[in-house]
């Protein structure tokens, strides 16, 4: 597999992109505890909720679908595949009509994507950084969940992507992700979620 690495120009997009807009509303104001570098991914992380699009999941064919399995039941729904000058975004997204549901956002800030097997780091400035060097660029998430149910965001500590195919603006795959998850109240460890998808290719 042959991968491209992450150019300057594309690493000062990416960070614009990450560190340039406010968090939702929805995000905690205070959450629980968490180290310095924790809270720097879920601030960064958070940034990518601009893509999460309700409007553009009720509008997706059959064809575009995904399912991530969890230990509190699974979440299905489509998969979008968004492509940029800041960035590449796999979109896995399900809502209700009153707009509550799902989203997880795999972002790559590399070259074109090709089948293959790449990692998932926990998102930081200084991981962005190395990505301009290193020959095996990694793929940074977002993973949120808002229901009247359960309301809180996945913080990635690693995991991984497997892309089966890319190919005529269809991206499949696979993905296992493990970290925390918090929210005004309450932080759960050692979460573990994985999955798979068929993402359509869609203006962003």
């Amino acid at each position: 597999m042959r991968h491209t690495r992450l150019n300057p120009a594309g690493l000062l997009l990416a960070s614009a992109l990450l560190c340039g807009r406010p968090l939702s509303a929805q995000e905690p104001a205070e959450p629980p505890p968490m180290t310095p570098a924790e809270a720097e991914a879920l601030q960064m992380s958070s940034q990518m909720t601009f893509v999460c699009n309700p409007q553009r999941h009720l509008a997706m064919p059959a064809e575009s679908r995904s399912v991530i399995e969890r230990a509190n039941g699974p979440l299905q729904g489509s998969a979008s595949y968004l492509r940029s000058a800041e960035g590449t975004f796999l979109v896995l997204e399900g809502y209700d009509d009153n707009q509550a549901g799902h989203c997880l956002v795999l972002a790559w800030f590399g070259g074109d994507l090709e089948a293959g097997r790449y990692p998932i780091r926990r998102l930081s400035m200084a991981a962005m950084e190395e990505e301009v060097e290193t020959a095996t660029p990694s793929f940074f998430t977002f993973s949120a969940v808002r229901a009247p149910t359960e309301s809180h965001t996945m913080v990635a500590q690693g995991g991984s992507l497997e892309l089966q195919s890319v190919a005529g603006g269809t991206v499949t795959g696979t993905f296992e992700l493990q970290g925390f998850t918090i929210s005004s109240q309450e932080r759960v460890d050692d979460v573990a979620l994985e999955g798979s998808f068929t993402a359509l290719e869609r203006e962003m």
